[in-house]
C-alpha cells in the first residue's frame, strides 16, 4: 500500500509540473524536440516546396507552392496553380518581401508596399523572414507579443498544451514537444485550424512538418485544404541579390 501511495504522489507531481509549464519552457521544449536552438541557429536560407490541395464543392484546386527565405528579412513566396474547377480563374500569385518592403501580384494585379504597410496578401500564411523557426521567432519577441499559456485541450487524440500568441494559438503535444495543430486568422475564413499529421526528418537533424490538414468555411462554403512539404533544403547559398533577380526586380525598379 505504501508503495502505491508513493507512486500516486509522484503522478501527480508530474502531471502538476506538466501543467504548470510556462509559455517559454513549451517553446523550449518543441525547439529541443525538432533539432535543437544550435541546428536551427544554423540555418541561413531555406527552400521548401509544397503540394497544397483545396477541396470545394465545386471541385478541388491543386497548387504548387515554392518558399525561399534568406534570415533575416527576405521571403519570395510562388503559388502555382496546377488545376482549378471549370470556372474558375487562375489563382496563380508572388509575393516578395524584404526589410525595405516588396509587392504581391496575383488575380487582382501587382501591389507594391514598403516595410511599414505590408498586406495581409503578403505576409497571411507566409514563413517568418526573421528566423527559420517559429518558435524561435516567438522567443525573440516575447516582450513585444501577448503570450498566454492555457487550458490544455485534446488534439487528434493528443492532449497538448495551448498558447494563445497575440490571438493565434499554438497546440504542442505535452508528451513529444512537438507541435500539432495551429489555429490563426486566414483571410474572409477566419480563425483556421491546421493539424500537422506528420513530420519529416531533413538534413542536419530537423523536423519539419510534413503533412497538414485542415478545415475551413468561406462565403457560407466548407473546405478542406490538405498540404505535403515534397523537399525541403537549407542553406542553399542564396544571396538577397539572387532572390531579387528570381521575384523580377531589377535596380530600377
Amino acid at each position: 500500500m505504501k508503495r502505491i501511495t508513493v507512486l500516486a504522489v509522484f503522478a501527480l507531481v508530474f502531471v502538476g509540473s506538466t501543467v504548470a509549464q510556462t509559455a517559454t519552457e513549451i517553446l523550449e521544449r518543441h525547439i529541443e524536440a525538432v533539432g535543437g536552438h544550435e541546428a536551427w541557429s544554423d540555418v541561413k536560407d531555406q527552400h521548401a516546396q509544397l503540394s497544397v490541395s483545396v477541396e470545394l464543392p465545386q471541385g478541388i484546386i491543386v497548387m504548387d507552392v515554392e518558399l525561399w527565405t534568406i534570415y533575416p528579412g527576405y521571403v519570395l513566396a510562388k503559388q502555382t496553380a496546377i488545376s482549378v474547377p471549370d470556372g474558375f480563374p487562375d489563382i496563380s500569385s508572388v509575393a516578395y518581401l524584404t526589410p525595405e518592403g516588396g509587392f504581391t501580384e496575383g488575380p487582382g494585379g501587382r501591389q507594391d508596399f514598403d516595410a511599414d504597410s505590408v498586406p495581409t496578401s503578403a505576409g497571411a500564411g507566409l514563413p517568418s523572414s526573421s528566423h527559420p523557426l517559429q518558435e524561435l521567432d516567438i522567443l525573440a519577441r516575447m516582450d513585444t507579443l501577448t503570450v498566454d499559456v492555457l487550458e490544455q485541450e485534446e488534439v487528434s487524440g493528443k492532449m497538448a498544451h495551448v498558447l494563445s500568441v497575440d490571438g493565434a494559438k499554438r497546440y504542442y503535444d505535452v508528451a513529444s514537444g512537438m507541435l500539432v495543430a495551429t489555429e490563426a486568422p486566414m483571410g474572409p475564413m477566419g480563425m483556421v485550424i491546421m493539424k500537422i499529421t506528420e513530420y519529416m526528418d531533413v538534413d542536419g537533424g530537423l523536423k519539419v512538418p510534413f503533412i497538414q490538414e485542415g478545415s475551413m468555411e468561406a462565403g457560407g462554403q466548407s473546405m478542406t485544404q490538405t498540404m505535403a512539404m515534397t523537399s525541403f533544403e537549407r542553406n542553399t547559398g542564396l544571396t538577397p541579390e539572387k532572390l531579387a533577380e528570381m521575384a523580377g526586380v531589377t535596380a530600377d525598379k
